[in-house]
């Protein structure tokens, strides 16, 4: 288990190896030239290792609860009912529970099994209309009606029409089908959080993958050592990273309070329907609707699980995540939601544009720890502002302060500009990584460690920037 202060270290030694990597190449009076040479070499360097190594790291969370809070303030919330990319039919098995068979160490009460057994006869009823059923319960004790049960699951499992949910324990015996069916519904942790999710481990794909591969008609074999994986379809092959970090947040935290209700065959996409009015005459004609009119030509996706809502009923299965705690059923769909919004899939565009960043901060902060003498020709100058931004030029005072002056205003402002100027300056290469991945989660759903990068170029710049002494021009 990846803890903050091991992934800390991790990459300020990466910030340390590149200083002294740079340090050592460019010397004490580099050339323009090997400036911008070693800022690119840097920039692709930065690249693959993002890429290769800090995404698979679990997120820093307070970072990145802080960053999610920016984005909202800039961006503004985003809308409950927005089209999260599939047709959701949500069933809450929360309040529906009964006891299991006597036992030594055996306690109750668990899913009412009858009950769902009745809800996946009737699916299987509409197997034409379904795209898949889902049910993430786990059956870690028997009950009386686990044989209608099993009888289900093995009628929907021939059609390729369920999946369920696998823990860390067994189920019973009547219960378990082997990996053709379960799909495991763990993910990665990070002092005891929810950070990151694999998409398949040892070859099996978890849960959200599996959903993701059924419904999308998606093969994958891991490519390059592991490294990645090809995702194959009958559109062709794309080429997808083995870990990502889910930004949970496609689907409100709290679904009974999303909305309104709306019209009563609406119900069911707008809120969860408990298992107990779903198998109810009531629920089934509200089913049957839902079925027979699909949303956005897409068959309807089928969730069984925990939804409990607040004060109500009985939900065991909630865990702590970056924006504070979230049921089991929540993240594994916004996971599922994340993967059918291509933020596992390597973006050419986002490559591109990490390196072009990358290659600029690493710029901005080498130029100002060797400033260019002032020269004329298209371009230079903004160079050469950056330059000596931190180090004044030959025909510049050494001391502002020392400057004699009647006009007391005239001190606090220069004063002011300089080392306010110093500051921003400071905080540019944070901002424009910032910016950068404000641009990636939101224009291409892509999702890279920020908080990772962020930490490394603020230890890449301090380094350079206080370590560092280059000779001052005289």
């Amino acid at each position: 288990m990846w803890t903050t202060l091991l992934i800390s270290l991790s990459v300020l030694f990466m910030a340390l190896v590149s200083y002294l990597v740079l340090a050592l190449f460019l010397g004490a009076r580099p050339r323009r030239r090997w400036l911008v040479l070693a800022s690119l070499v840097h920039g692709l360097a930065l690249l693959v290792l993002v890429t290769l190594w800090s995404n698979g790291l679990p997120g820093y969370f307070q970072d990145n609860a802080l960053y999610l809070e920016l984005r909202s303030f800039l961006l503004g919330p985003s809308d409950p009912l927005a089209d999260p990319g599939a047709d959701l039919v949500l069933i809450d098995n929360s309040r529906s529970r009964s006891g299991v068979v006597g036992g030594e160490g055996q306690t109750g009460p668990i899913t009412d099994r009858a009950e769902l057994a009745e809800l996946l006869r009737f699916l299987n009823g509409h197997s034409d209309e379904l795209g898949l059923v889902v049910c993430d319960v786990l059956f870690l004790e028997p009950s009386a009606a686990d044989g209608s049960l099993a009888a289900a699951v093995i009628d929907l499992h021939r059609k390729g029409l369920v999946l369920l949910a696998r823990g860390v324990g067994p189920n019973v015996a009547a219960l378990d089908f082997g990996p053709a069916v379960h799909a495991p519904a763990t993910v990665g942790l990070q002092d005891g959080m929810v950070a990151a999710f694999r998409l398949m481990e040892e070859g099996v794909p978890g849960l959200p993958y599996a959903m993701y591969q059924r419904t999308e008609g998606v093969a994958a074999r891991p490519v390059a050592g592991g490294m990645f994986l090809a995702e194959t379809n009958g559109h062709g092959t794309a080429l997808v990273h083995p870990v990502f970090q889910p930004v949970l947040d496609r689907l409100p935290s709290d679904l009974f309070a999303a909305s309104d209700e709306g019209p009563v065959s609406d119900a069911p996409a707008h809120r969860p329907l408990p298992l107990h009015t779903a198998v109810a005459p009531y629920g089934r004609v509200l089913l049957e609707d839902r079925l027979k009119h699909p949303r956005g030509g897409r068959k309807p996706v089928v969730f069984i699980g925990e939804f409990g809502e607040p004060g109500v009923g009985i939900s065991a299965d909630r865990h702590a995540t970056l924006q504070g705690e979230r049921g089991g059923a929540l993240i594994i769909l916004n996971t599922y939601l994340d993967l059918l919004a291509g933020a596992h899939r390597v973006s050419v565009l986002s490559l591109l544009l990490q390196f072009g960043v990358f290659t600029l901060v690493t710029l901005f902060v080498l130029l100002r720890t060797w400033p260019l003498v002032r020269r004329k020709g298209k371009g230079y100058s903004l160079l050469a502002w950056v330059g000596c931004a931190r180090w004044p030029s030959s025909d510049e005072p050494e001391d502002l302060g020392q400057e004699k002056s009647s006009n007391w205003r005239s001190l606090v402002f220069r004063a002011t500009r300089k080392h306010l100027g110093d500051l921003l300056l400071d905080l540019l290469p944070t901002a424009l990584v910032f910016l950068l991945f404000l641009l990636l989660e939101n224009g291409l759903d892509q999702h890279v460690n920020l908080a990772a990068c962020l930490l490394y170029f603020l230890a890449f710049g301090a380094l350079f920037g206080h370590l560092h002494s280059p000779p001052r021009r005289t």
